[in-house]
């Protein structure tokens, strides 16, 4: 295991399937559960930061969770990787 790697916590909210959450609950995989149709990311990462003492969270996603992260005022530094 990688030295930086504790394991998953799963972002989910309210509305997630039963079926999801009892996957989550089967696998040993901690879950914060905020918002009601959708992941309220600053709760989410309130709860990280309480739960967890997390202080950075790093991450590598498409363009939709950067831009919602984003528009939530959330991020404190953007690294841009281009390959060509």
């Amino acid at each position: 295991m990688l030295p930086f790697w504790r394991g998953g916590v799963a972002l989910i909210n309210k509305a997630s399937p039963v079926e999801y959450i009892g996957y989550l609950e089967r696998e040993g995989i901690d879950a914060i559960v905020t918002g009601e149709e959708r992941v309220d990311l600053r709760a989410a990462l309130e709860e990280l930061a309480d739960r967890y003492g997390v202080r950075t969270v790093r991450m590598d996603s498409g363009g939709t969770l950067n831009a919602a992260l984003l528009r939530a005022g959330l991020v404190d530094e953007l690294s841009v990787l281009v390959s060509s």
